[in-house]
């Protein structure tokens, strides 16, 4: 489920732009690397999303002349999202200098995963622009000493305060839905992925595939799907990682093509060790990518995202699931930092 929210700029020259063209000037506004508007980053705990705070709009004029800016929210979903001042009156940037706006936001779901659509369009000296405030959601990725077992028990040292409880996009505290905490730990070797799924009906987890066989999970069984890359891969496309409550794995490299995700490329096996227990409460389990998996030698700060699925389904025939906003672009996964 995403959300979207347009922040419109109408940028109106004082005096004319004889110098320069009108599809010049868009592009000059719009391209990311002259700065013109940028959202500075709100960032806080992963798990403890923050439904109020600030965020900080930096205006830089890249013109030899004055330019004249107006901004207003404008919704483009539905949802309740609340940005104030909802309207920024007409105002003058000098040339060659720049202003900082200040806007307070509210969110009504656990999630800060806003995107704003970016579009330029040229009409005459008029310039419409949106661009997009950057909120991240940050994890600390422990140190695993002594090394991590992978026995699907996360009774090593690492993983105490390691583990939290992600957004539900349906409200954590919905009883119906499983509650699910994940974590991660790494060494000089591996990036290993721990998570905890507390089911309020474990006799009915649903196991299919069997843990011998390879990339052959179905939809219709009990699994943790994550996404993962390191930052510095993030453009190129995302790791798919699949955990079933049987023990089962199946992952693969979803390649980006412009802004479409492919199929994934089952040929990549990232995961090196997986190992799952079951409980009278549900299952939790640990698994072992290699860095070099991320075409890394060393450890590095990871993106993620990570959706929960169950095989139970409601009276209307839905799946239950318990997951963060879904998506599949990096630019919008939390961030996890090796401590």
């Amino acid at each position: 489920m995403n959300r979207f929210f347009l922040l419109s700029l109408l940028l109106l020259s004082v005096s004319s732009f004889s110098a320069d063209s009108t599809s010049y000037k868009s592009k000059l506004l719009s391209d990311p690397r002259t700065k013109a508007f940028r959202f500075l980053p709100a960032r806080f705990p992963y798990g403890r999303a923050s439904m109020t705070g600030q965020i900080e709009l930096v205006a830089q004029n890249p013109f030899e002349k004055p330019l004249g800016v107006s901004m207003e929210w404008k919704p483009d979903s539905g949802i309740d999202w609340i940005f104030k001042p909802a309207i920024v009156p007409y105002s003058v940037i000098p040339p060659k200098e720049k202003k900082t706006f200040w806007f307070i936001y509210q969110a009504p779901f656990f999630t800060c995963e806003e995107k704003l659509h970016i579009m330029t369009v040229a009409d005459s000296d008029t310039l419409n622009i949106s661009i997009t405030p950057f909120f991240q959601r940050e994890l600390p990725v422990k140190k695993a000493a002594p090394s991590i077992k992978v026995d699907g028990r996360l009774d090593e040292p690492c993983w105490t305060g390691a583990m939290h409880r992600p957004e539900n996009v349906f409200g954590n505290e919905m009883k119906d839905f499983d509650s699910v905490w994940v974590g991660f730990a790494y060494d000089s070797t591996n990036l290993y992925l721990g998570f905890a799924v507390y089911d309020p009906h474990p006799e009915s987890l649903t196991v299919i595939t069997p843990k011998e066989k390879r990339d052959a999970l179905t939809p219709l069984e009990d699994c943790l799907r994550f996404y993962l890359c390191t930052a510095k891969d993030s453009a190129s496309g995302t790791c798919q990682v699949l955990l079933s409550a049987g023990g089962a794995v199946k992952d693969g490299f979803v390649k980006k093509q412009g802004d479409i995700a492919l199929s994934p490329d089952l040929s990549w096996n990232g995961v090196a060790a997986y190992s799952v227990v079951k409980s009278s409460r549900g299952y939790e389990g640990e698994a072992a990518i290699p860095w070099k998996a991320f075409s890394t030698e060393k450890a590095s700060n990871v993106l993620f995202n990570f959706r929960s699925g169950s095989a139970r389904f409601d009276k209307k025939g839905a799946r239950h699931a318990f997951q963060e906003p879904f998506d599949t672009d990096p630019r919008w996964f939390a961030a996890g930092k090796p401590e």
